[in-house]
């Protein structure tokens, strides 16, 4: 289950790259799983630095796409355990 005081990490085989759409694909060397993200998927991806906690990544999707707390804590939690599955992120605290 995804705490909203948990951190994650970026694992340092993932390769990210911006697209001209304001989406993104990331490729993990380790395992060559290629992965795209839509804008929402990027803008959490780049909100990843280690620091900020799940509640604090919900925050900000919050602020930039005027969405209801509760929705952007789900949309993030589930991009949350897609990232963890494929092995691209890792919970720190």
């Amino acid at each position: 289950m995804i705490n909203p005081k948990q951190r994650l990490r970026v694992k340092p085989s993932i390769i990210y790259t911006e697209l001209d759409n304001k989406e993104a694909v990331l490729l993990n060397f380790e395992t060559k799983y290629f992965y795209r993200l839509n804008e929402v998927g990027a803008k959490i991806w780049q909100l990843l630095d280690g620091k900020k906690t799940i509640g604090e990544i919900t925050d900000a999707i919050v602020c930039e796409y005027d969405v209801d707390k509760d929705k952007a804590f789900a949309s993030v939690s589930r991009q949350i355990k897609k990232l963890i599955k494929e092995k691209m992120v890792e919970i720190t605290a």
